[in-house]
């Protein structure tokens, strides 16, 4: 799933710097769904700290 959500983040920064409005209004639109869902992945009390702590080194390693 990792490896989705990474793509997704990608997309929709690349739609944010889309010269259409519209296009951008939707990258913003879906890079806030796609943060508030690692929020809610990364609250303890909904997943356990070593799956958190894998996905954030594999988002991280396929970012930069």
């Amino acid at each position: 799933m990792e490896e989705f959500v990474v793509e997704v983040y990608r997309m929709s920064l690349r739609a944010i710097d889309d010269v259409k409005e519209t296009v951008r209004k939707a990258g913003q639109a879906l890079n806030r769904a796609v943060s508030g869902l690692c929020a809610k992945l990364a609250d303890p009390s909904q997943v356990s700290f070593v799956h958190i702590l894998c996905t954030h080194i594999r988002v991280c390693s396929y970012m930069f």
